[in-house]
């Protein structure tokens, strides 16, 4: 949710909240680290350097937030926790299914699977479809999420999908002016081949 909200942040101008909420959310979850990435290569796309400072401070922050995590919990490994590990790996190259029932987190979840794959491209259609900039903040974070996840992620870690999917449903309410553009050039092309 803090990333719906920076997203939400970015799109009314207040970068410095987009900023902080992306943070914060890094700070609960290490999985918001491709999402606050983007926003630092976006930051200095745009030459936005006070955003981008703010960005590599708060990086910096968790970093050694992270080692001073990393230090405390390589403590209490045990040779049995890393043998676990090796058998249960992450890297599982999941696709499509596992894509699919991470993108059911939320709303989605109690229905049916086929609903989940009518959904996605739609939703991923109106993201696509939009050239404001935080259409493309939003297309290359949900991008950066479903290839990262298409092969990473055991079965029993769907929950993963809470990261991105909330910001579907910014690309599913921009799918009805995406097929109208989509189809009014399919229509615009035809019509010229006729000729």
């Amino acid at each position: 949710m803090l990333i719906a909200a920076s997203a939400g942040a970015y799109s009314l101008g207040l970068w410095r909240t987009g900023a902080a909420a992306g943070l914060l959310a890094l700070f609960f979850r290490e999985l918001a680290l491709p999402y606050v990435l983007i926003s630092l290569l976006l930051a200095w796309r745009r030459s936005r350097w006070p955003e981008l400072r703010l960005l590599l401070i708060g990086l910096s922050g968790y970093a050694i937030y992270f080692a001073l995590h990393a230090l405390a919990v390589t403590s209490r490994i045990t040779p049995a926790d890393l043998e676990a590990s090796w058998t249960q790996a992450w890297i599982r190259f999941g696709g499509v299914r596992f894509l699919l029932t991470a993108s059911r987190v939320g709303m989605l979840l109690a229905g049916p699977l086929w609903a989940t794959a009518l959904y996605l491209p739609v939703a991923l259609l109106g993201l696509a479809g939009g050239s404001s900039p935080i259409g493309r903040r939003l297309l290359l974070t949900v991008g950066a999420y479903l290839a990262a996840f298409s092969v990473l992620g055991r079965p029993v870690q769907f929950y993963w999908g809470a990261v991105y999917a909330p910001l579907l449903g910014f690309g599913a309410a921009w799918s009805v002016p995406a097929c109208h553009d989509l189809v009014r050039a399919l229509l615009a092309r035809r019509a010229k081949t006729d000729r």
